[in-house]
């Protein structure tokens, strides 16, 4: 994350939202994940909410989002703000992340998106376009947002070093219309469903649901996914001002008959609350579901045909809420051959 990129963001909150820094704004940042830096110290400060929002799992992620075009875990018109910095050179279709932007902001919802119009080729791991202030008003107009501002930057500051100078970024400031675009969100979401591109088969999908209370509702949940029928790794973190004293783990897959687990742990930086099978037995995990638990020695053996297999774990002590928990596995999964 170069100084250019952090200064107009910077300048962005300034201008926009330090004159509410009283509301309990809800702050999403796509593409959060930290790569040479982030935008998290800019927007972390209560009673704002700032959600790291990404594809896949990593620091100052969040939120995985299963569907990069299809944002299941982020309710239409939730959100008060959505920002996103070198985010849209990376993404494939960006007219359709501009149309689930539009989605979930709220009535008057703001959104900046920077992005360079210059530079070198950096795949994270494919870098598709570049956007100069006539793309970044394309974009607008087709989601429907007002514009704000949009403009780049033509040259090179005496502010920046060379790394930063060699993006000239552009920047696209929106408001969402008060009352949104409801005939062109009817069309967009058809086209979504019949005529969106296909994306990359996942073995299988991981949703880790995570409560106060044992009550699971598909916004307090967070995905990853598991390819291959080779042992991962795999890392969840869950939302840092989350309430947990439960978890549930779904795992789901066209073609997914069993899934393994070595190991099993979720915990803060400062302990472990439950860690299978070093500190708590499998059998204390309660399945649901089309799961059925199968013999094992030593690992955790779930055959998962059918739909919508469980795994239960048991209630532990409410963590810190200003500590986020993790959720780290060692598992495979073994599936139908196509």
């Amino acid at each position: 994350m170069h100084l250019s990129s952090i200064d107009k963001m910077t300048a962005f909150r300034r201008r926009y939202l330090d004159s509410q820094s009283s509301q309990p704004l809800v702050i999403v940042d796509l593409g959060s994940q930290d790569i040479r830096g982030s935008y998290r110290a800019i927007f972390d400060r209560p009673p704002w909410r700032y959600v790291g929002v990404d594809i896949v799992p990593g620091k100052n992620v969040e939120l995985v989002i299963r569907d990069p075009y299809n944002w299941r875990e982020l309710k239409s018109n939730s959100v008060d703000v959505l920002i996103s910095g070198q985010t849209f050179e990376h993404t494939e279709f960006f007219w359709e992340t501009a149309g689930e932007i539009e989605r979930i902001l709220k009535p008057n919802g703001l959104c900046c998106i920077i992005a360079p119009w210059t530079g070198p080729v950096h795949r994270y791991p494919l870098d598709c376009w570049r956007m100069n202030c006539d793309g970044m008003l394309a974009i607008a107009r087709y989601a429907g947002l007002e514009v704000l501002e949009a403009w780049s930057q033509t040259g090179d500051s005496p502010k920046y070093d060379a790394d930063s100078n060699q993006w000239h970024e552009s920047i696209l400031i929106v408001r969402k219309r008060e009352g949104g675009q409801k005939f062109r969100e009817r069309i967009y979401r058809w086209s979504k469903r019949h005529v969106r591109p296909p994306l990359k088969n996942i073995d299988c999908w991981i949703q880790v649901f995570f409560a106060a209370d044992q009550t699971y509702r598909e916004e307090q949940s967070v995905c990853s996914f598991l390819d291959g029928d080779q042992w991962r790794k795999v890392w969840i973190g869950l939302p840092a001002d989350a309430q947990v004293r439960s978890v549930r783990i779904d795992f789901s897959g066209p073609r997914l008959r069993l899934i393994e687990l070595a190991s099993l742990r979720v915990s803060d930086e400062n302990r472990n609350f439950l860690d299978f099978p070093a500190q708590n037995a499998w059998d204390e995990i309660h399945l649901q579901g089309d799961a059925e638990r199968l013999e094992s020695a030593g690992d955790l053996r779930v055959k998962t045909e059918g739909i919508d297999p469980q795994l239960h774990l048991p209630a532990f002590k409410e963590a810190r809420e200003d500590l986020p928990l993790f959720v780290e596995m060692r598992a495979r999964a073994k599936c139908e051959s196509s």
